[in-house]
C-alpha cells in the first residue's frame, strides 16, 4: 500500500474538500428549496413517536458536519480518499432523485429553554420548510462513508472503533433531535454502503488506474464531473416540467435563452 505523505497530498485534498463542500452546499440547498415546494408526505411511524426528544443530542448531531474531514487525518492510501469522494458523489445522485420523488415533512417539537435547545432551534430555522431532503438522510450517509474511508488505515483497531462509535452516535442523534425519521436513517446507512461499494468498483476505471492519487483524483473528476452536472440539469428540468418548481437561479438561467 502506498505510504502516506503529509505535505502535498494534505494541502491538495484540504483545498479540494473546501471547494467540494461549497459546491455541494449550493446544490443541496437548491434541491431542498425546490423539493420543499412539492407536496410532501409524513412517514412518521409509532417507533418514531416512541423516541424521546432530547435537545442535548444536538452537539453530537453537529459533529456529523465535521466527520467528512476525518479521512484527511486517517487515510494512508489517498486513493481510498478519492474513493470516498466518488462515493459521496454517487450517493448524492441517488439522494437528490429520492428527495424529488418522495418529499418528506413531519412535525418538529418546539424547543425548550437551555443552550442546547436554542442551538437546535437556530438550526431548525435554517431547515427547509415544511420539509425536504429527508429520505435518505445524507447526514447519516456521510458519516458512514467517512467511517468506511477511515477503516483499517492509520487509526488501527481502537481508532476504527472510536470512529464507528462516533458514526453510530451521530446516526442516533438525528432521531433524538427529530431531524430525521427511522426510515430516513435506515435509508441513509444503506445508501452509504451501496455508494461505497459502487465507488470502489468504479474508481479504477475513472482514475485510469493512475499510480499517483492526485492524478487519479483529477482523472476521476474530469470523467465523472460532467456526467454529474448533466444529471443535475436533467433532474431540475424534469422536475420543472412536471411541477413548475425550480430554484430561482435556475429560472433566471432558463430566461436567458428565451427570445
Amino acid at each position: 500500500m502506498p505510504e502516506r505523505s503529509d505535505s502535498r497530498e494534505v494541502r491538495f485534498y484540504l483545498a479540494c474538500c473546501f471547494v467540494i463542500y461549497f459546491v455541494w452546499l449550493f446544490v443541496f440547498d437548491s434541491v431542498g428549496r425546490t423539493a420543499a415546494q412539492l407536496p410532501s408526505h409524513d412517514l412518521t411511524f409509532s417507533v418514531d413517536r416512541s423516541i424521546p426528544f432530547v435537545p442535548e443530542f444536538v452537539w453530537i448531531y453537529l459533529l456529523g458536519y465535521i466527520y467528512p474531514l476525518l479521512p484527511l487525518l486517517a487515510v494512508k492510501d489517498w486513493h481510498r480518499f478519492n474513493t470516498s469522494i466518488l462515493a459521496v458523489m454517487l450517493g448524492n445522485m441517488v439522494a437528490y432523485a429520492a428527495y424529488f420523488l418522495l418529499p418528506v415533512s413531519f412535525p418538529v417539537p418546539a424547543t425548550t429553554a437551555g443552550l442546547s435547545a436554542k442551538v437546535l432551534g437556530f438550526h431548525n430555522g435554517l431547515d427547509f420548510h415544511p420539509g425536504a431532503n429527508k429520505i435518505p438522510s445524507f447526514h447519516v450517509a456521510s458519516v458512514w462513508i467517512s467511517y468506511l474511508a477511515c477503516r483499517r488505515q492509520w487509526l488501527r483497531r481502537w481508532g476504527d472503533g472510536a470512529v464507528f462509535a462516533g458514526a453510530a452516535l451521530v446516526t442516533l442523534s438525528t432521531l433524538f433531535v427529530k431531524k430525521h425519521l427511522v426510515l430516513d436513517v435506515v435509508a441513509g446507512v444503506l445508501l452509504a454502503l451501496a455508494a461505497w461499494f459502487a465507488a470502489r468498483w468504479l474508481y479504477p476505471a475513472l482514475s485510469g488506474r493512475a499510480e499517483q492519487p492526485i492524478e487519479g483524483f483529477k482523472r476521476m473528476i474530469r470523467r465523472a464531473g460532467p456526467a454529474l452536472f448533466a444529471y443535475l440539469v436533467v433532474l431540475f428540468v424534469f422536475v420543472g416540467l412536471r411541477t413548475g418548481c425550480v430554484p430561482p437561479w435556475f429560472s433566471r438561467i432558463v430566461g436567458l435563452f428565451k427570445f
